[in-house]
């Protein structure tokens, strides 16, 4: 463990836009939505969390379905996609 508070970047800017240390000028208009990574879902729990940073700062969010806990995993958390490039042929 390191000798410090590891915080993910979702609960960095959940306390600075509740604590107000950091405010929105004008949201975001356009339709967003939000894919749950495994590593913050069901790793740290942090699904709500994330809606509600979504919630302070866009105008019009769209679930996805399935969500949360119950995504889809793109089977790259756990940097299979990295580990994977060498191989690859196609220049990428």
């Amino acid at each position: 463990m390191p000798p410090f508070e590891v915080v993910h970047a979702i609960e960095f800017y959940h306390e600075l836009l509740t604590a107000g240390r950091i405010s929105i000028k004008e949201n975001f208009i356009k339709k967003v939505t939000l894919h749950d990574p495994c590593n913050v879902s069901r790793g740290r729990g942090l699904h709500n969390m994330a809606r509600k940073v979504v919630a302070m700062t866009c105008t019009d969010f769209t679930e996805m379905t399935p969500n949360r806990e119950h995504n889809l995993c793109c089977g790259a958390g756990a940097a299979l996609s990295i580990a994977a490039l060498p191989t690859r042929r196609n220049g990428w």
